[in-house]
């Protein structure tokens, strides 16, 4: 009795296993006879896709991104507008630089032209020694008693601008020496420095290359004689 009612219960079981089988072939026949785009797993997938071009259209529709476009726009206006300005600016700035130091350059060269004529000019009076020694300043006072009043002036004059010479050149030296070192803390341009001066009947300076700088045009020359035939 207990063998025909577990064979009945297996056989039972075994029925309701292959229902479940034929539902879930049925099923899977259905999922095949389906269109591809109606099956679960594609709508699925496909959901925020839909979701995000949704959102997408929406946006566009409220006018986001033109207003983003039309911002973005303007905003890149004032940025060139900007550098622009600053391009401006830079140019001035730069032009504004090159004429102080042609400036600079210019006082350097004249300051450096004045230092050499008048140390020449010095140093030739003192290869000349004083025109008078003591003895003769003794002398000529003896004579200029015997001499008439308005003779005798002209010469106390001139004795008085000798003796002034004497103080002044070495005065005027130790200046010349001070204006020497004030040259070096001026900043000039490296063709400035590199000009010496020429002492002669126009003032010029020489180049490192051989040619010759004229301060009163601010030009080069390759000779001198170009200058002199202006």
């Amino acid at each position: 009795m207990d063998q025909n009612a577990s064979s009945s219960e297996a056989n039972a079981l075994d029925l309701e296993k292959r229902r479940l089988e034929c539902e879930k072939l049925r099923a899977e026949i259905s999922q095949v006879e389906l269109a591809w785009w109606k099956r679960p797993g594609y709508i699925g997938s496909i959901a925020p896709i839909l979701i995000a071009l949704v959102g997408f259209l929406s946006v566009w529709s409220t006018g986001f991104f033109e207003t983003q476009r039309a911002e973005l726009k303007s905003e890149i206006e004032k940025l060139e507008t900007e550098q622009k300005d600053l391009s401006n600016n830079n140019q001035k700035l730069v032009q504004t630089s090159r004429e102080i130091q042609k400036q600079i350059d210019q006082a350097y060269i004249s300051i450096k032209m004045a230092v050499a004529e008048s140390s020449y000019a010095l140093a030739h009076m003192r290869s000349e020694g004083p025109a008078l020694t003591d003895a003769d300043h003794a002398r000529v006072e003896m004579v200029l008693k015997e001499m008439p009043a308005d003779v005798s002036e002209l010469v106390q004059g001139l004795l008085s601008k000798e003796k002034l010479a004497e103080v002044i050149v070495p005065i005027t030296e130790k200046e010349l020496q001070g204006l020497d070192k004030m040259l070096q803390s001026i900043p000039a341009s490296e063709w400035a420095t590199e000009l010496q001066p020429m002492i002669g009947p126009i003032p010029v300076l020489s180049a490192p290359d051989g040619r010759v700088y004229n301060p009163a045009d601010g030009n080069f020359y390759e000779r001198l004689e170009d200058i002199e035939n202006q």
